[in-house]
């Protein structure tokens, strides 16, 4: 009979879905008064510089928030506003 069982599994950091690129933002460690912003310059492929925020070179248009559309339109306004929770 066993005891004690542990089970141990690693998040998915990046995911690739059709077109759309998803990344699991609690798999990137930020702190605790962290920006949108800086949670972005931690995942790979993604920079924010001169007023857009691009992904793998191309200029992101749209930003979805659990999967839902976020209410602001333009990513580096989101991005450098919004608080991580």
């Amino acid at each position: 009979m066993l005891k004690t069982v542990t089970v141990e599994a690693k998040a998915i950091a990046v995911e690739q879905k059709n077109d759309t690129t998803e990344y699991n933002a609690a798999t990137y460690k930020t702190n605790p008064d962290a920006t949108a912003e800086d949670l972005l310059n931690k995942m790979p492929g993604i920079s924010s510089s001169g007023g857009t925020v691009t992904a793998h070179g191309e200029t992101v248009g749209k930003v979805l928030v659990d999967g839902k559309n976020s209410l602001v339109m333009m990513p580096l306004l989101l991005s450098k506003t919004c608080l991580l929770k």
